[in-house]
């Protein structure tokens, strides 16, 4: 229940996203790490610079895009999984830490 109240959640969220101006397109850091995870897919894993950002992110990405493809809201939809999963992970670490009240709150 709380998987499915989370996922519903932000299905709306990406759903809203999705019909506004700023629906399928990336700025800034998000175009940045998007561009990164195409490097990698195309020239290999292995950087020759130093890193100036986080680097699993770029190569999480890389992954995720080999799976579902390279369309953004695809991989969107696969983040929203991820992180609905997380909201279940964190109530069930709550609830073994505490009580089982608050692993539902």
């Amino acid at each position: 229940m709380l998987f499915a109240g989370a996922l519903a959640w932000r299905l709306d969220f990406l759903s809203r996203l999705g019909a506004s101006v700023a629906g399928g397109s990336l700025i800034e850091d998000a175009l940045s790490y998007w561009s990164w995870s195409g490097f990698l897919r195309t020239h290999g894993l292995l950087g020759t610079n130093a890193f100036f950002l986080g680097p699993l992110y770029p190569y999480v990405l890389a992954g995720l895009r080999a799976i579902v493809g390279d369309s953004i809201p695809r991989v969107l939809t696969a983040q929203a999984v991820w992180g609905s999963l997380a909201v279940l992970l964190l109530a069930d670490a709550a609830r073994r830490l505490t009580r089982p009240w608050i692993g539902l709150l």
